[in-house]
């Protein structure tokens, strides 16, 4: 059943399943941790040095506009940063994502959001950018669905399916942070109920709370040059997984697989257990089967 304001009924008693004194008490414990937050000087550590150029930046920002790569290749470095993270097994294992086609999708797209809520307060280029970040991110998911060989006559729909359900889960990203804050139970309940599908223990949900709030500041943190260009790397703690000790820009070289392997992983995934098999529903979510069964 869905509500008059188009959320679900199932789904609005799972956000409501709480008190505010409840919230508070959680946000406090989240926020007392040092992972979730990054300072401006800690973001430096995070930031590519600019090549040397022969050209002066002033030429550089005029011709910018003319030039056919303009705020696609920087948003395409993005979407591999993006991509890392999934090929990141220390960062993936430390949060439960396993080898499943939907914690992957969401995971990726928890990160295009990260990028996506800083891109839209650099208008006008940030607009842009935001656009080819979402064009190149749907592509990558078409990618994903093909290799999960799915039958040409439903693969429009499958894919339409799989972009209808990113869009859910970033519109409830948004209304966790309306007022420029980000509020830490709201992204819990949000993440609990679409990425773990209400299956993740307490401990690996609020280390993913407190990684996403400090990645959250980190981008925050970013001087807008460096943002629009994609000169920037994520802010790893060791608490979750090692930081690159070389400030190496992401490139396609770098990428192994692309963030998902296929369907034919998926039966290893430590999330499932042994002996079963991951398979999408019509709704978007997941249910398991015995491998043997007819």
């Amino acid at each position: 059943m869905v509500s008059i304001s188009g959320v679900s009924i199932e789904q609005k008693a799972i956000h409501d399943l709480t008190t505010p004194g409840h919230e508070v008490e959680y946000c406090n414990e989240i926020l007392s941790d040092p992972v979730s937050d990054v300072s401006l000087e800690e973001s430096r550590r995070f930031v590519i040095p600019y090549p040397n150029n022969d050209r002066t930046y002033l030429f550089d920002a005029l011709t910018r506009p003319f030039r056919r790569s303009y705020m696609f290749e920087p948003a395409s470095v993005m979407i591999q940063l993006c991509v890392e993270r999934l090929e990141n097994n220390d960062l993936t294992n430390t949060f439960a994502i396993g080898l499943g086609f939907n914690r992957r999708a969401y995971f990726l797209f928890l990160h295009v959001w990260l990028l996506h809520r800083r891109a839209m307060k650099e208008s006008p280029l940030g607009i842009l950018l935001d656009r080819y970040l979402f064009s190149c991110a749907f592509e990558l998911l078409s990618e994903w669905l093909l290799k999960r060989n799915i039958p040409e006559h439903r693969f429009k729909r499958e894919r339409e399916n799989c972009q209808s359900f990113m869009m859910k889960f970033l519109v409830e990203l948004d209304q966790c942070t309306l007022d420029e804050e980000v509020y830490a139970y709201k992204i819990s309940r949000t993440l609990h109920y679409h990425m773990y599908e209400e299956d993740v223990d307490d401990r690996t949900l609020s280390l993913l709370v407190k990684y996403v709030l400090r990645q959250f500041s980190h981008i925050s943190n970013l001087e807008s040059r460096h943002f629009l260009d994609a000169m920037f790397l994520w802010a790893d703690h060791e608490s979750i997984c090692e930081p690159r000790r070389l400030l190496k820009r992401a490139m396609p070289q770098l990428i192994k697989y692309g963030g998902y392997q296929g369907p034919q992983t998926e039966t290893a995934d430590p999330a499932l257990g042994p002996g079963t098999n991951k398979t999408e529903t019509k709704l978007g979510r997941t249910n398991t089967k015995a491998i043997n069964e007819a």
